[in-house]
């Protein structure tokens, strides 16, 4: 249990030095420390407990590494988009290929092939029908219902997922962001956008 803790912390640091490039990146600067202090604390605790569900959940296992190694994904892009709205396509292609990978591993370990169909078939179905949605909102109502990050994030939760899942994390991540966007109208009196992403992430 200690070297899990410990492993932890090493993926908080190292997921805290991706954001920080990620952001340099996006605002052209250089961070402070003292900026990102939260985030750290965020990311540390996120992986802390995830870390701790996927331990109690599964023991040291492969089906542990596999959610641990999607987590660390999804904190990543959880706080970035939180921050800019904008979902990396670089960071979901990451997560698309370990995704990818680790079910391709579990089919050859099984000696069934169907992880591998499902996970593809669901990442297929995922970023197929969040781009149907797109193209919707772009053509008829003539603005972004949604941006293309969150296609393509749903791209990659389908890879893990799979397509039984796919729905009920879609109607999850529905009833959360409507919970929340009703609240925020209510304190703001007025319609802005905001971040879909954490929402798929978090109804993984």
């Amino acid at each position: 249990m200690v070297g899990l803790i410990v492993l932890g912390i090493i993926s908080g640091c190292f997921l805290n030095i991706c954001m920080m490039r990620v952001i340099k990146q996006m605002e052209g600067r250089v961070i402070q420390k003292k900026q990102c202090l939260w985030g750290f604390i965020a990311i540390e605790i996120g992986i802390f407990l995830m870390g701790t569900l996927c331990y109690k959940q599964y023991g040291i296992s492969f089906m542990m590494w596999m959610n641990m190694s999607f987590w660390c994904v999804l904190m990543l892009l959880i706080c970035v988009d939180l921050k800019f709205m904008i979902l990396p396509t670089s960071i979901i292609l990451i997560g698309s290929g370990i995704g990818v990978g680790f079910k391709a591993a579990l089919s050859l370990m099984l000696y069934d092939w169907f992880y591998l169909w499902d996970c593809i078939v669901a990442g297929i179905l995922g970023y197929g029908f969040f781009y149907v949605i797109y193209m919707w909102f772009l053509k008829v109502r003539k603005i972004e219902g949604l941006g293309f990050g969150d296609v393509r994030i749903m791209g990659m939760l389908g890879i893990y997922v799979g397509i039984e899942k796919l729905i009920i994390m879609l109607l999850i991540a529905s009833v959360m962001a409507l919970i929340v966007g009703t609240i925020l109208y209510i304190i703001r009196r007025k319609s802005e956008a905001y971040p879909f992403g954490p929402w798929l992430c978090g109804a993984r």
